[in-house]
């Protein structure tokens, strides 16, 4: 079996072409034809040993194939598949001395920013799964959310603590990370950022209470992927 196909936006132009190959393996090319971004045509192009087989095997080879080419654009703020694989590897190496491991539930509660990419696959590594949580649920809804999921680690935008936090006691959370948009802006909006945000109430550290900018400041060991099964549960 042979497809393809394109899609265009404004000036961008994405042309996909996979097949089946060797059984259910699965050969995928995309390329991505772009003056704003690439001063030639970039192609992304990987072999998937199963289909449904290791998600995080996706983000890896981009990183391996394609170091320098942009992940992410944040208010004008570049990172490549390189840094981002290197910020994935960091939070997931501290995210497993702080006791998350295979199988448990992670809950993302975050708006469109690097840092959910960041905590995505770092989680992802680990073989837990993944919990996108609706950063603009209120409490009724996160506290249903957490319950009916069983999270144990969330990671949280700081502006949404006091939300989180006035419906953690009723949950089975014990551990939150949480992540600013300060983390993520380029050196000028950054320092303008905290100068706008500065009279608001900083969150009280606590008993498992952490901050990601804190994290990648410590060093904690490497760790390997760990590996999954087509049946393995990625995403709730």
């Amino acid at each position: 079996m042979d497809s393809h196909g394109s899609f265009y936006s404004d000036k961008l132009r994405v042309v996909e072409r996979w097949e089946l190959v060797e059984g259910d393996a699965i050969r995928y090319e995309a390329t991505i034809e772009d003056p704003n971004v690439f001063t030639s045509p970039g192609t992304v192009a990987f072999t998937r040993g199963r289909m449904g087989g290791e998600d995080y095997e996706f983000f890896e080879e981009a990183v391996t194939a394609r170091p320098n080419r942009p992940a992410t654009f944040f208010f004008g703020k570049k990172t490549t598949y390189g840094q981002l694989g290197k910020q994935v590897e960091e939070f997931a190496s501290a995210l497993a001395s702080l006791g998350v491991s295979n199988g448990d539930r992670v809950a993302l509660i975050l708006p469109n920013l690097p840092g959910y990419a960041v905590a995505h696959f770092a989680a992802m590594k680990l073989g837990a799964i993944l919990v996108p949580t609706n950063p603009l649920y209120v409490e009724r809804e996160l506290k249903l959310q957490l319950n009916d999921s069983s999270v144990e680690t969330v990671v949280c935008l700081d502006l949404l603590h006091p939300r989180l936090s006035s419906v953690i006691p009723e949950t089975s959370v014990k551990l939150v990370i949480y992540m600013g948009i300060q983390d993520f802006l380029p050196f000028p909006l950054k320092v303008g950022y905290r100068i706008k945000n500065r009279g608001k109430a900083p969150i009280e550290p606590g008993e498992n209470i952490y901050f990601y900018r804190d994290l990648l400041k410590k060093r904690f060991p490497v760790i390997r992927t760990h590996p999954t099964t087509p049946d393995d549960i990625a995403i709730l």
